[in-house]
């Protein structure tokens, strides 16, 4: 998982498919690289099953899928993949729980499977912009709850007495645990809690018909006709409320401890009254979304935030291949600078910004608490042998504020207009300025070769040329 990775760590992001419609959407597959890259990765892997030829045709040529993907690899490798990764991402208020012991718990002796509502629970958080990130069991054991408003306990149903304790301590400090079903029901080597080895803060208890004749496997969530899954054996405890919900009694048992609030809903995740339920403990009990979104959220959506000291950087993509545009507000919370990264654009001054996101459709925003005035491009001589490298520096104006990391894209032409990738790079500013030394080839023909300088977050461009002499 990336939340458990450590700084050094290269992340990847595979994806592809076998023969489907989303294949035959070339937006839905420009939309995953930028994806990967707001998720962290720096490496894409694509895959495709068409039999024996995957994304090339057998004359070579890419199929229009890979093209997609290749066209949008290339554009972030052009300098947005270094700009991006370089920021940090934003704290996130909430942390879903990681518990080995439950996993393995949920699929051998008590069921919903944990997998399951994970895959739930964070669609329902990109859908409606959340930002989360997962916490184990060890980091809880080692006080790092503090950092969280809000603890996501998906089937959390095994619970050691450390863990337990922390978990406690971060409701009594303001914390907000939003649980499904049966949380705490065992300790951490899946042994059922009972007596006074219970867990009372979490608001309720379980009858004595958890089990039958009190052995594994646990007496399963009642469903009726509506295949609503509902703990029916939960008792709620002194000061704990409850709901009924679509007529389902025992639902959204709340609790206050101390200066916080522990919230079961008594119903799995996955299951259909779960996202209703979620919302509304999230509205009383958590953060704000990090987005304006529609009711309900946006399917396919998925927004995230990085910073680099004062400089904001906002991603929003949608992987879903139908529907109309539909508005998304973004605030950043502090006016400066707004720039569209993808169009290279100026957008004026700004806090926020509605964008009409469509379906599979990336947007890219910058915020800079300065206007990028220009590029100054200086060569540390104005003609060069061929062989020999072509070296300068460039500097970013901003008309007097000290520049945040900046990343340049810097491509080179040859003297009859062609352009030579392989000679371009990306430039990281460092207090603004960066140098570079371009090495030509023996051969490099002679005349003026022009470098065509960009800054990746503001647009700004600014070209220079050296002549470059054949050696005899």
């Amino acid at each position: 998982m990336r939340a458990f990775a450590s700084p050094d760590t290269v992340l990847s992001y595979h994806f592809g498919s076998y023969v489907e419609p989303s294949m035959h959407d070339l937006g839905l597959q420009q939309v995953k690289p930028y994806l990967a890259v707001l998720r962290g990765c720096r490496n894409v892997f694509y895959y495709t099953a068409w039999g024996d030829e995957g994304g090339i045709a057998p004359s070579l040529e890419s199929y229009p899928c890979l093209r997609a993907t290749a066209e949008a690899t290339n554009r972030l490798k052009s300098g947005l993949a270094d700009l991006l990764l370089g920021a940090q991402p934003e704290p996130p208020p909430i942390a879903i729980h990681w518990s080995r012991a439950s996993y393995y718990f949920s699929f051998l002796v008590s069921g919903p499977h944990v997998a399951w509502q994970y895959n739930t629970l964070i669609a329902f958080l990109q859908q409606r912009g959340y930002p989360f990130t997962f916490v184990s069991t060890r980091q809880i054991e080692a006080g790092e709850l503090g950092q969280y408003r809000v603890l996501l306990m998906p089937v959390s149903q095994c619970l050691g007495d450390a863990e337990a304790a922390r978990i406690q301590a971060f409701v009594e400090q303001g914390g907000t645990v939003i649980a499904d079903v049966r949380p705490g029901i065992a300790d951490a080597h899946g042994n059922l809690r009972s007596g006074d080895r219970a867990l009372p803060f979490l608001g309720q208890t379980w009858s004595a018909l958890l089990t039958t004749e009190g052995k594994a496997p646990l007496i399963p969530l009642t469903r009726g006709d509506d295949k609503v899954g509902v703990d029916a054996q939960a008792v709620a405890g002194p000061g704990t409320t409850t709901e009924t919900v679509g007529g389902h009694d025992r639902l959204l048992a709340t609790c206050r401890l101390g200066r916080g609030w522990v919230v079961c809903l008594n119903t799995p995740f996955g299951d259909s009254l779960a996202p209703n339920l979620l919302e509304r403990a999230l509205q009383a009990h958590g953060p704000s979304s990090d987005f304006g979104l529609p009711a309900g959220g946006l399917p396919g959506f998925e927004g995230v935030r990085r910073r680099d000291r004062d400089a904001h950087y906002v991603g929003l993509t949608r992987s879903d291949t139908g529907g109309p545009a539909v508005p998304v507000t973004v605030d950043f919370g502090q006016t400066g600078y707004l720039y569209d990264l993808l169009a290279g654009t100026s957008l004026g001054r700004a806090s926020s910004r509605v964008v009409e996101l469509g379906p599979s459709a990336t947007v890219l925003l910058a915020l800079q608490p300065y206007q990028t005035a220009g590029l100054e491009v200086s060569l540390d001589r104005p003609a060069c042998p061929a062989g020999d490298a072509i070296r300068g520096r460039v500097k970013v104006a901003t008309g007097g504020p000290a520049p945040a990391r900046h990343v340049i894209h810097l491509a080179v032409q040859r003297p009859d207009g062609v352009e030579l990738p392989w000679l371009g790079c990306n430039l990281v500013t460092t207090d603004g300025e960066a140098p570079f030394a371009i090495w030509l080839p023996l051969n490099a023909p002679a005349g003026p070769w022009r470098l065509l300088l960009q800054d990746v977050a503001s647009g700004v461009r600014q070209q220079i040329a050296c002549v470059v002499n054949r050696t005899p």
